[in-house]
């Protein structure tokens, strides 16, 4: 991020290692899960903004996009500024974050002038800590992104009919 730039949201050379929005990236439709079953839709498209633009206006008022605020997804919400596309932003604040992460959002909403809302889990880290032990992050980690993570996230998948997300192939078996 030079700050100079303030059309460019990716790291120079972003797209040259691979980090740019591939034609097979993004849209889930019904039913909604973060379970195994979600089917990606593949396209031959060759331009990933005529796929951003096919899925908002498909899917108009029923998408979101979900951010982990990294290189993947910052592309994707640069190419939704750039087709001027509303679209709902959404945040998965687990408490864990570093004040870098805090901080790159506030800068990511001033620069492309969205509204990223958070979404959180149900207990707070120091409720879950009570309730599971301290740390399960390092006792249990499959536990402790299933409370923080998965739940959540299945509780914001529910009221979307797409979502659009920065999920690399090699984050998931079932991307």
């Amino acid at each position: 991020w030079g700050e100079g730039r303030k059309d460019n949201l990716v790291s120079p050379g972003a797209s040259r290692r691979g980090l740019a929005l591939r034609h097979d990236v993004l849209i889930s439709g019904r039913p909604m899960s973060t379970q195994p079953s979600i089917g990606y839709a593949h396209t031959d498209v060759d331009d990933p903004y005529q796929v951003l633009l096919w899925a908002t206006e498909r899917y108009e008022g029923r998408i979101g996009v979900s951010t982990s605020l990294g290189p993947q997804t910052l592309v994707i919400l640069h190419m939704l500024h750039v087709l001027e596309r509303q679209v709902p932003v959404y945040f998965l604040d687990t408490g864990l974050h570093f004040p870098e992460t805090y901080a790159l959002r506030l800068r990511v909403q001033a620069r492309l002038g969205i509204d990223v809302q958070t979404i959180t889990p149900k207990q707070t880290v120091s409720e879950q800590a009570y309730a599971h032990g301290e740390m399960l992050w390092e006792t249990n980690p499959d536990r402790c992104c299933a409370l923080r993570k998965t739940a959540p996230l299945d509780g914001l998948l529910s009221g979307l009919d797409a979502w659009v997300t920065g999920l690399r192939r090699d984050q998931s078996s079932t991307r």
